[in-house]
């Protein structure tokens, strides 16, 4: 999900991630994170910000969200992406500039092991899911239904042949 900040720029909620901390230092990074993911943030600025060496900043932050600084903030990265890649016709190397990477060849293969694809192939697929018309599944529930009816009918036709009718019974009495 996408969330405006007060200066009218899309902010990447990671709800995916899920992995919200209980130390205030550590949400106070991820939210530097969340609302600075396009640009370059180093482990100096993002622990200089929370008054922590670099080592006590990863360690802390591993410990709170079972992820490193710099993994937690690809995963923000590849989200925004894919949002990118879904909702925009961006080139992948604007969508690249706008998530704030460089090396075009990274972002491929971090998507890709991210999401099962590259970003191409990935946007693709997605608007083909887009496009891909409805009325043949709806044409295919209405067959089967048909297929389903036809049967039940074909059964009890079947059942109808195999008991003897009202006049049939009456003469095996007699006899």
């Amino acid at each position: 999900m996408t969330l405006q900040n007060n200066r009218g720029e899309s902010e990447v909620s990671t709800t995916s991630l899920q992995m919200e901390a209980r130390d205030p230092r550590v949400r106070k990074v991820i939210a530097l994170m969340r609302d600075n993911y396009h640009r370059e943030l180093t482990l100096g600025k993002l622990a200089g910000s929370v008054q922590l060496s670099i080592w006590h900043l990863c360690h802390l932050f591993k410990h709170e969200t079972g992820k490193p600084p710099a993994q937690y903030l690809k995963s923000i990265r590849m989200e925004e992406a894919r949002r990118l890649l879904e909702s925009t016709v961006l080139s992948v190397k604007e969508v690249i500039n706008k998530v704030g990477m460089s090396d075009q060849s990274h972002f491929v293969k971090d998507f890709k092991r991210a999401y099962g694809d590259t970003p191409t192939r990935y946007r693709s697929s997605r608007r083909a899911e887009k496009e891909r018309p409805r009325a043949p599944v709806v044409a295919a529930a209405a067959a089967a239904a048909a297929t389903a009816t036809n049967t039940a009918t074909h059964d009890i036709r079947r059942e109808q042949a195999r008991e003897p009718r009202h006049s049939e019974r009456a003469a095996e009495r007699k006899e």
